[in-house]
C-alpha cells in the first residue's frame, strides 16, 4: 500500500504560491510588446500629456509641447 504524505503548511503555500506565479507569468506574456510601448515615467500613468499638463511636475525640455515625464 502507498502511503500518502500528509499536507503540511509548507508544502501547501509553496504550492500555492507556485500555482500563482505561474499564472501571473502565463496570462501576461501575450501583451509584453503593448506594454512596452506605453511604458512612461510619469507617475499618474498619463502617456503624451499635452501643455500646461494635469499635474504639477510637468516638464517639457524637449520643447515639444508633450510632457517629458509622459512620453513612451
Amino acid at each position: 500500500m502507498k502511503e500518502t504524505k500528509k499536507l503540511t503548511r509548507r508544502r501547501f503555500l509553496v504550492a500555492g504560491c507556485g500555482a500563482l506565479c505561474a499564472a501571473a507569468l502565463g496570462s501576461g506574456c501575450g501583451d509584453q510588446e503593448k506594454q512596452e510601448s506605453q511604458t512612461t515615467d510619469c507617475p499618474f500613468g498619463l502617456v503624451d500629456d499635452p501643455y500646461p499638463g494635469q499635474c504639477r511636475r510637468y516638464r517639457d525640455n524637449e520643447r515639444n509641447g508633450i510632457c517629458d515625464y509622459s512620453e513612451a
